[in-house]
Formats: structure tokens, C-alpha cells, sequence
């Protein structure tokens, strides 16, 4: 069993509610593994991946702007790299070296 702790990294839980890490991002996922996320002092981007969408925002969630991933050269880069964040956590879910909340839950 892996070490359970809610982090893989830094707790960067603050950066939800203030201006507390400048330059920090985190890294957010769904327990039904559909929507991943990337949150940083810019904006919040959302993805769903059965619909192929992204829903791009302010850090306070204020507007309602869903794109095509393809189509928005600005998210580009934090597109790619939120899906590259996705695949590494799914492959160290799978080497059982960070833990699942769907699987420990019940232990915490």
C-alpha cells in the first residue's frame, strides 16, 4: 500500500480561496475520473473528457466560456500539459505509488 496522504507534491489547497503561491499550479481530477483540471493565479481549466470539452475561467469560477481544446491557441500549452498530468497520475495509480480516494477511502 502506497503512503496515504492527500498530496502527490506540495498542498497548493490554498491557492483555491487566496493569492497564497505565486506561480504555483494545481493539478485537479474527479473521483469518476471524467474532468481533470489545471488551477493556477490566471484561471481555472476545466476539462471533460467524455465530451471533448474545456471550460475556461477566472480563479473565482465567474464566467461560462466552454471551448474546443483544438481551437483556442491560448490553453494550448496548459491543455497539453494537463493531459500529460492525467496520464502520469493514472500511470502511478496503476504502479499502486500514490493512493486512490475511490480505493483508501474507507482506511482514512
Amino acid at each position: 500500500m502506497p503512503k496515504i496522504a492527500p498530496f502527490v507534491g506540495h498542498d497548493l489547497s490554498c491557492a483555491l480561496t487566496s493569492d497564497c503561491l505565486h506561480d504555483n499550479v494545481a493539478f485537479v481530477a474527479s473521483a469518476h475520473d471524467d474532468l481533470i483540471g489545471i488551477i493556477d493565479q490566471d484561471e481555472t481549466l476545466l476539462y471533460w473528457l467524455e465530451r471533448d470539452a474545456l471550460y475556461v475561467d477566472d480563479v473565482v469560477l465567474t464566467n461560462q466560456d466552454i471551448t474546443n481544446p483544438n481551437v483556442n491557441p491560448q490553453q494550448k500549452e496548459k491543455y497539453k500539459r494537463m493531459l500529460g498530468m492525467y496520464a502520469s497520475s493514472n500511470m502511478l495509480l496503476e504502479q499502486n505509488r500514490i493512493w486512490s480516494w475511490n480505493k483508501f477511502s474507507g482506511e482514512l
